[in-house]
C-alpha cells in the first residue's frame, strides 16, 4: 500500500543503494502478483534464484504471513507486522511523535492537537499514542475534540472543513501523523484565514522532501530512512550468507526532530 508513492520510492532507492553496495541485484514486485496466487509467485521467485526478501510499505497480512512461510530470509523496512512472523526494522514512532510534543511545548505552546488517519497503518497508531502519552506526561489537557483521527487518506483538504468547524476553538498547534497530512491541514486552515505559524504552529513527521519545500518549511520528526534501510539490508545479508532466516522480531530506530518555520516561539503571557 504505497499511497505515499514519493516517500517510499525515496525508501526503495536508499534499499537498492544498500543491496548494490553487497554486490547484489534487486527484482520490485507489486504485492498484488503474490494476492492473486501466492504459491505461484512463491515458485516463481525460487526459481529466479532470489536469496532473500525485503517488504516495504504496509500490505495485507496475507502478503508477510506468505512471505515468512517461503524459507527464505525476509525483512520488513519502515513498516511492522506485528503477528505475521516477520522481522520489522521501523522508527520509534511513540518516541518520535513525543519529540514533537515536546518541541512545541517548549516553545510555549499548551493547546495541542493531533490530526492523522490512525487506521492507515500500525506507524501511525503509534504516533497517535505517542502524542497522547506525552500530553499526559506533560499534564496537558488532551480532549478527544482537538483530534481529527479519521481523515481522507487521498489528502483532501476540504474533508478537513467539516472536523475543523467541529472543533470550535482551533488548537493553538498540531502534530500531523505525515509530512503529506501537515501540507494538507495548513491548506484547510488557510481557508479558514488561519495562517502557519502566526495563527497555528504544525509538526509534520517523515521529514520529506515535499516538507521542505512547503511555505512555511515544516518542522517535522526524521525517521532516518537511510539508516533503516542500512539496517535491514545489513541484517538479510547475513541471513543470507548464514543461510538462516530472520527470527520474528521488531528493531525500533531513533528519531529525531527537525525544526522548521512552521512553529514560532509564542510570547511568554504575564
Amino acid at each position: 500500500n504505497l499511497q505515499d508513492s514519493y516517500f517510499y520510492m525515496s525508501f526503495q532507492q536508499r534499499i537498492l543503494q544498500n543491496i548494490q553496495a553487497h554486490g547484489c541485484s534487486m527484482t520490485v514486485y507489486s504485492s498484488t502478483h503474490c494476492e492473486r496466487n501466492p504459491k505461484v509467485f512463491w515458485q516463481t521467485l525460487s526459481e529466479a534464484g532470489v536469496g532473500g526478501i525485503v517488504l516495504l510499505g504496509d500490505m495485507d497480512p496475507r502478503v508477510p504471513q506468505t512471505a515468512a512461510a517461503c524459507g527464505l530470509p525476509v525483512v520488513a523496512i519502515g513498516t511492522l507486522y506485528a503477528h505475521e512472523g516477520v522481522c520489522s526494522v521501523i522508527e520509534d514512532n511513540l518516541t518520535g511523535a513525543g519529540l514533537a510534543v515536546r518541541h512545541l511545548y517548549e516553545r510555549g505552546y499548551r493547546r495541542i492537537g493531533y490530526v492523522g488517519h490512525t487506521p492507515h497503518s500500525i506507524a501511525f497508531m503509534e504516533r497517535y499514542l505517542g502524542y497522547v502519552g506525552e500530553m499526559m506526561r506533560l499534564g496537558l489537557p488532551c480532549p478527544a475534540d482537538w483530534s481529527i483521527t479519521y481523515t481522507p487518506v487521498e489528502y483532501d483538504s476540504d474533508a478537513l472543513s467539516a472536523p475543523l468547524s467541529e472543533m470550535g476553538r482551533i488548537p493553538e498547534a498540531f502534530v500531523c501523523a505525515n509530512d503529506n497530512t501537515a501540507i494538507v491541514l495548513a491548506k484547510a486552515l488557510s481557508a479558514r484565514g488561519l495562517t502557519i505559524p502566526n495563527d497555528v504552529a504544525l509538526v509534520g513527521f517523515d521529514n520529506s522532501l515535499f516538507g521542505k519545500m512547503s511555505n512555511p518549511s515544516l518542522a517535522t520528526v526524521d525517521v532516518h530512512c537511510a539508516l533503516q534501510a542500512e539496517t535491514g539490508i545489513q541484517m538479510l545479508m547475513r541471513a543470507i550468507e548464514t543461510r538462516e532466516l530472520l527470527p520474528a522480531r521488531r528493531i525500533a530506530l531513533p528519531c529525531s526532530l527537525v525544526e522548521g518555520d512552521s512553529v514560532t516561539v509564542l510570547p511568554i503571557e504575564l
